[in-house]
């Protein structure tokens, strides 16, 4: 039996109008290791792993408020994000795409 799957859910503001899709593709994200860009999902997702040892899959698309949002889910299989897992996604996540502070809401799933 496989371990279960603990999922992350954040949500990071964009400036207005921000168009997800085509940052990806403009700034390489898209085409560039370690990052994997799904086009039918407008879904870019890659591997991590943690200071801690913990590995995570994240998936980063455009968010859920009309453009203006990036949304991201962290899937583990060694339970859920310590605050500094979770503390040291975020700092990756800024680094990445340079944008917004992060308000997150954490589930089981």
């Amino acid at each position: 039996m496989g371990a279960q799957v603990v999922s992350a859910y954040l949500e990071a503001r964009a400036p207005q109008l921000f168009d997800f899709v085509s940052t990806a593709s403009e700034h390489g994200w898209a085409y560039l290791k370690p990052f994997e860009w799904d086009e039918a999902a407008g879904e870019l997702r890659w591997v991590h792993r943690l200071a801690s040892g913990q590995v995570a899959r994240l998936r980063m698309r455009e968010g859920s408020r009309g453009g203006s949002s990036v949304r991201v889910v962290v899937e583990t299989a060694g339970g859920a994000l310590v605050g500094e897992e979770e503390t040291e996604i975020r700092r990756g996540l800024r680094r990445i795409k340079g944008i917004g502070d992060y308000a997150a809401s954490t589930r089981s799933g």
